[in-house]
């Protein structure tokens, strides 16, 4: 029993490792896009946002599906709308904490991943545990 709760542990670790690693990159790409629009577009910190997170959201759903989930189903619009329904709580929590620290850091308006880390690091948590219970359990993949 203690031994097959420990491989339940660590295949949970190795998940969430493979989610942070996920996340990491989802974050840079996040992050190159949202300063680009701000700096060479002069788009607003909150619309320049709004299509980083866009495409951020995407790549996490793309790559967690296949390595970090392992689903072999079919990608479908109807499981991707699934996924960025059950990441409204994380989302909700990531945009309270950019938009906040927005307000309270005035150098994050001209260096948004200001904002953007602590908002992503935050939301991180609701989003994989959303993602593993609602989406990607075991047997439903």
């Amino acid at each position: 029993m203690i031994g097959l709760m420990k491989r339940s542990m660590k295949g949970r670790h190795a998940t969430f490792l493979k989610f942070c690693v996920v996340g990491g990159g989802a974050f840079v790409l996040d992050a190159l896009i949202l300063q680009s629009l701000v700096t060479f577009l002069a788009l607003g910190p909150v619309y320049a946002r709004i299509v980083s997170f866009v495409c951020a959201a995407t790549f996490t759903w793309i790559l967690n599906r296949k390595y970090t989930f392992h689903a072999v189903t079919k990608p479908s619009i109807g499981e991707f709308t699934m996924y960025l329904g059950l990441m409204w709580v994380g989302v909700t929590i990531n945009w309270l904490v950019y938009l906040g620290v927005l307000a309270v850091f005035p150098l994050s308006r001209e260096f948004p991943v200001l904002a953007l880390a602590p908002a992503t690091a935050v939301a991180m948590f609701s989003n994989f545990f959303s993602a593993q219970r609602f989406i990607y359990r075991p047997g439903s993949r």
